[in-house]
């Protein structure tokens, strides 16, 4: 099993990007604990390597605010979250606060279309800001408090898919809306729409703005009273500081055969560009600095059913650059991921380490993969120089010292 089979679906390609992919955990209540796994089952560990939570479940969900969600009778063998089984919750004791009784959606792979990239965008079994989406025996999703009390019943709303809360708005998709098809809308957490379902998909509000594409398939900016305030942009991160990175339409590059030419900017709360499109690719900021991708070449395009086209970089180079477009950390990386919790890791000659924003690093690259920092760990997948321990999973502290190593990989 591999650590990064935790993350929550708003990490699969929504739109054209990857961002919200660190673990979410904000707003934890004390020290977390953090998924473990042997063999082919899964519990949970403190920051000091030491076992909380015996594996045990079938599939343990990252803690968040206090909880964390698990999974008992489930299947969890294609690397996805289990279909099938019951989930539940523990504390940071490691006992049973909410007994497992909510139900997995059913899930198939990718490429998905619209409809089935509704079921996989889901955010459920994630305490944010008190409350948890969970799916209940119809097919429908609710939320639920730290208490198990249902707080917004889904089935009178005919919520589909539900995701976490941020600034007291999270996005729902909802059955069969006005128009006659699935929609998402905003609600609040009295479970009140505040902006009517109206979009394939929305992105989570960031500086008072989101990222959405309309019933017409028109990719705009929204603000929190659901205005349009622009159109012409695709999008690649959401605002962080006033700024995000965006593609541009440029004119007559409508076709996928177009996308070699298509380049990425930052554009300001106003829409109005603020970097010379000099970059195929700019990630989230952090740290004041966000990755940037200069000097590759397409190397195939992605194309989801009805809607969504990604795309794939070849070759090229990664640094880091400010609000300005100015390279603050000169792009000599093969990869790079952005700055979360003070690090941010970077890859050379195949392997992975982790980068200050003073250009110092943990340590060497020596990692086959690199996750987040979260509550001081990261998790890894270990390399060559760990002789016997190659490609195990691991969790390393900010001094790269290896405090856990998988067991019993099944």
């Amino acid at each position: 099993m591999k650590p990064h089979i935790l993350l929550t679906y708003s990490c699969l390609i929504l739109g054209l990007s990857l961002w919200s992919c660190n673990n979410g955990s904000g707003g934890i209540q004390g020290p977390a604990l953090l998924v473990s796994w042997q063999g082919n089952q899964f519990g949970y560990i403190n920051e000091e390597g030491e076992t909380v939570v015996p594996a045990q479940f079938a599939f343990a969900m990252p803690f968040a605010e206090g909880y964390g969600a698990i999974n008992i009778g489930g299947d969890a063998s294609k690397g996805y979250m289990p279909e099938g089984g019951k989930w539940g919750f523990v504390n940071q004791d490691g006992k049973i606060k909410i007994n497992p009784k909510y139900f997995s959606p059913v899930l198939s792979g990718a490429p998905f279309n619209l409809r089935e990239l509704g079921d996989v965008s889901h955010e459920g079994y994630i305490f944010s800001e008190g409350l948890a989406a969970v799916k209940d025996i119809t097919k429908y999703w609710k939320y639920i408090n730290m208490q198990d009390s249902v707080v917004i019943d889904g089935s009178k709303l005919r919520i589909l898919s539900a995701r976490r809360f941020h600034d007291g708005i999270a996005n729902v998709l909802i059955d069969n809306s006005p128009t006659g098809e699935d929609l998402w809308a905003y609600i609040d957490k009295k479970g009140n729409i505040v902006i009517p379902p109206s979009f394939k998909f929305p992105a989570e509000f960031e500086d008072g703005l989101a990222f959405v594409v309309d019933a017409r398939n028109r990719r705009k900016v929204i603000d929190r009273q659901g205005n349009e305030l622009y159109k012409q942009y695709i999008f690649v991160t959401p605002f962080h500081n006033g700024y995000a990175a965006v593609r541009p339409y440029w004119r007559g590059q409508k076709k996928v055969d177009d996308l070699t030419k298509r380049r990425v900017v930052l554009i300001d709360r106003d829409g109005a560009f603020h970097t010379p499109p000099d970059f195929d690719w700019i990630g989230r900021f952090g740290e004041g600095m966000a990755p940037a991708l200069v000097g590759s070449k397409l190397a195939h395009p992605i194309i989801y059913p009805q809607l969504l086209t990604s795309t794939e970089e070849t070759g090229g180079k990664w640094g880091f650059i400010d609000y300005k477009g100015e390279f603050k950390i000169n792009p000599t990386y093969q990869e790079a991921k952005g700055f979360i919790n003070g690090f941010a890791p970077v890859k050379r000659g195949g392997l992975w380490g982790y980068l200050r924003p003073d250009r110092s690093m943990i340590s060497g690259f020596e990692f086959r993969w690199a996750g987040f920092f979260e509550n001081g760990l990261a998790p890894v997948r270990l390399g060559p120089i760990h002789n016997d321990y190659d490609g195990l999973y691991a969790y390393i502290n900010t001094s790269g010292e290896i405090i856990w190593i998988e067991r019993g990989r099944g």
